[in-house]
């Protein structure tokens, strides 16, 4: 069984305005407050942490180990712990200044924080300028569950799709090891500060060399894993709306990759395309990427993306859907495969959801001939695939492009 899921090589697409510097004093407070597992805002009082939805703050098990046997290992390093519905979420992130020059931004975080306000009474939004390192963990809480809630919804289930328990099946039929998407573990989210630490945790719990962002399944467990750092790109991701999208893309990524248990992968368009689709939705400015062959800086500029797809449709010579379909390596994607992919599934998710959802549902029941646990060659995937577009479409690959090309030529713009 693979354990590596994939790795990211390039990232966002335009560069914002960064957090400010951190008060010493508030530093020290929330520092305190965090070092003692002392949630400032719930106090630990039950009805604000259910309606939160908050199970725990610890101590729990994360990835391989308890999330106290991971705090000892980092050192000195001050993490905050949550465990909500679904997830496993450290923090090691700053207290982070609301900008004024970002109005997208400082809207977005303004409605966040109203609607994290109706459940948690201790504070007043629209007096708060500084989000605190705890207030900023209840944020990504919240925002974590609602890539868990979207991405449900483009796949069209609920949590009763998925077997409570290893060797269940769901309705007679094999959906996974567990209730978290198909694997038995919540899904681990790590957010920290530096590469370094970041790397602490890669060489200790993951016995890899490295410190950028990972997703990870770590099969011990049967968890999934996603860890990155604000440091990342020579600090691009300290602006808030570019972390947000980042976790939102990686996060989307992992559940995808998760559905009915990550044995083996779904052809890259799928999980990739899902994965823009959510990150655009949320803010197209910055976009992310699991791998591009021309990964640069300068690709941050670039995420206008819909002109582009369209002006290749135009002149035909956008990647037929076959070719597409094929794709099984996330190294082989240049920029410009990476439109086509989130063009196809904005397509699907447009105008043709429930079918869309019923696809990906059947492929990833099983591969004919191919045991629950055993691993399918591509061949076998992409042979799968084919037959199950045409048992949900009705469709050829080749009828694929005429009905999508078509409504990109109708719905997307010139400029």
């Amino acid at each position: 069984m693979p354990s590596k899921l994939s790795l990211l090589a390039a990232v966002g697409l335009c560069i914002g305005l960064t957090a400010a510097p951190l008060s010493a004093q508030k530093e020290d407070e929330v520092l305190t407050k965090g070092a003692t597992g002392n949630d400032p805002y719930t106090e630990g009082k039950p009805e604000l942490k259910e309606a939160l939805g908050i199970a725990s703050y610890g101590p729990f098990l994360f990835c391989e180990h308890g999330n106290d046997k991971v705090q000892q290992e980092m050192g000195d390093l001050d993490i905050l712990w949550i465990e909500t519905e679904h997830f496993r979420i450290g923090s090691n992130l700053p207290e982070y200044k609301i900008p004024n020059g970002d109005k997208i931004q400082k809207n977005k975080l303004r409605a966040e924080l109203k609607e994290l306000n109706e459940v948690l009474p201790g504070f007043k939004y629209k007096r708060i300028k500084v989000i605190d390192k705890w207030l900023r963990l209840h944020l990504y809480a919240q925002r974590v569950e609602k890539i868990w809630d979207d991405v449900s919804e483009i796949l069209g289930v609920d949590d009763s799709a998925f077997p409570a328990g290893r060797g269940e099946l769901v309705n007679g039929a094999y959906a996974g090891e567990g209730p978290y998407f198909g694997h038995a573990e919540k899904h681990c989210i790590l957010l920290l500060q530096k590469e370094s630490n970041l790397g602490r945790f890669t060489q200790r719990f993951i016995n890899l060399n490295r410190s950028t962002p990972i997703r990870w399944q770590f099969t011990k467990t049967d968890t999934i894993f996603f860890g990155t750092c604000t440091e990342f790109g020579e600090g691009y991701f300290r602006n808030d709306s570019i972390l947000h999208n980042h976790v939102v893309f990686n996060v989307a990524h992992n559940l995808v990759d998760a559905f009915k248990h990550h044995t083996w992968s779904l052809p890259v368009w799928i999980p990739e395309g899902i994965a823009h689709h959510l990150c655009r939705k949320q803010d197209e400015r910055y976009n992310n990427y699991s791998a591009v062959e021309e990964g640069s800086t300068s690709l941050r500029k670039e995420w206008d993306w819909a002109p582009k797809v369209r002006a290749r449709v135009k002149h035909e010579i956008a990647p037929p859907s076959e070719t597409m379909a094929n794709w099984m390596k996330y190294d082989d994607l240049k920029f410009t495969n990476h439109l086509m992919v989130w063009a196809r599934v904005d397509y699907m998710l447009k105008e043709h959801p429930e079918k869309f959802a019923s696809f990906v549902s059947k492929l990833k029941s099983g591969i004919p001939g191919v045991e629950s646990y055993q691993l399918p060659t591509a061949d076998q995937v992409r042979s799968q695939q084919k037959a199950v577009f045409m048992e949900m479409f009705g469709w050829t690959w080749e009828d694929f492009d005429e009905a999508w090309s078509k409504w990109i030529l109708k719905n997307y713009p010139k400029k």
